[in-house]
């Protein structure tokens, strides 16, 4: 169905529908394009894992074979299609599909997938009004596949649309960077997250608070956590042993350090949410002692810690605040994460001791 087929008796035409959410500032500059039937043949979409860079490329690739006006409307059969994966000129490219002889997963995407592209870019769409190749983490390219893409992008079809998505722009070609025009996502506001997934999980306030406040502005990553069960019950562990951690004996708070490590060895990402937990404790640790109970995000274990604000003061609570984000710094710095860990550890309140 094109525009001039679409029934205009209705008196009012539903709005685009962007799974995308917190960004804006994106839609409104993709909206303007698409008004226009102005838009890019290529676009390199950036930010961190988890921030909402492949829905984001998934709402455009809908947007630009919609049939409905305002586009993307998510209820036409191309914007069906296009969601569930099943568009036929719709396809998405990671290495999540790159094996070799043996079926083992490729750690970059081959040459061999982007020469399918152009090939299959020279036709003429099956089904909808362009053809759009999502790459998703594009830095992954192999250098052969870098050049090869070039190309493409040097001499793009009228009807071919590439979106390229990355948290690590510093690893695309310069080349390849120029040809495309630039998405930048950034972080999203705490409450804009937390809104989000009240609504969409019908979870309270506090847990949607706590979890916004750990994904540092991600949605990708709160969706992911909201609707994982297992996950928010292992949050609440972690922040139920927080207290215990704390008033162990040195030994004690040393093993926790060394299994803090091995975590940001294993993935830094998850390492610093581990720190974001421990933060966030000593945060509301804060709130209470200044009388702020309303702000406190941790409010099934306000009673611990209310105690802990009981036996501490402000200095000693504010020193644990900042020990805990040197120490993230240090880590970020390439500092031995081990190292750092069990000096935050000792810096922290002795409680064996003197409490």
């Amino acid at each position: 169905m094109h525009k001039q087929d679409i029934p205009l008796t209705h008196n009012k035409i539903p709005a685009p529908i962007w799974q995308t959410f917190g960004h804006d500032n994106a839609i409104k500059n993709l909206l303007s394009a698409l008004n226009q039937d102005r838009f890019a043949h290529a676009y390199l979409i950036t930010g961190a894992q988890n921030i909402g860079k492949t829905t984001l490329a998934v709402d455009m690739a809908a947007s630009f074979n919609c049939e409905s006006i305002n586009r993307p409307c998510g209820q036409c059969l191309s914007c069906k299609r296009i969601l569930k994966g099943t568009h036929l000129d719709t396809r998405i490219i990671s290495l999540d599909n790159q094996f070799d002889d043996n079926k083992q997963n490729l750690n970059s995407i081959g040459i061999s997938q982007i020469k399918a592209l152009q090939r299959e870019a020279a036709l003429t769409p099956f089904e909808g009004k362009k053809r759009v190749y999502i790459i998703i983490d594009a830095d992954k390219l192999s250098e052969e596949a870098n050049n090869s893409l070039l190309k493409t992008l040097e001499e793009p079809p009228p009807t071919v649309i590439i979106l390229l998505t990355t948290s690590k722009p510093g690893n695309i070609m310069e080349t390849v960077q120029s040809r495309c025009q630039l998405i930048e996502l950034k972080k999203v506001p705490i409450s804009i997250i937390s809104n989000k997934i009240r609504k969409q999980f019908d979870i309270s306030k506090n847990k949607a608070d706590q979890i916004s406040n750990l994904v540092d502005g991600r949605p990708g990553l709160a969706i992911k956590m909201s609707g994982n069960q297992e996950a928010i019950t292992k949050l609440n562990d972690k922040l139920a042993a927080i207290g215990n951690i704390i008033k162990g004996n040195i030994n004690q708070k040393l093993q926790h350090a060394r299994q803090l490590s091995s975590i940001t060895n294993s993935n830094r990402d998850e390492g610093r949410r581990e720190l974001l937990i421990w933060s966030n404790w000593w945060r509301d640790v804060m709130y209470v002692k200044e009388g702020l109970n309303e702000l406190v995000k941790n409010k099934d274990g306000i009673e611990v810690i209310s105690d802990f604000a009981a036996k501490l003061t402000n200095v000693e609570i504010l020193d644990s605040i900042n020990t805990i984000r040197d120490t993230q710094e240090l880590i970020d710095k390439n500092v031995n994460p081990r190292l750092a860990l069990e000096t935050m550890m000792i810096n922290l309140p002795n409680f064996q001791t003197n409490k």
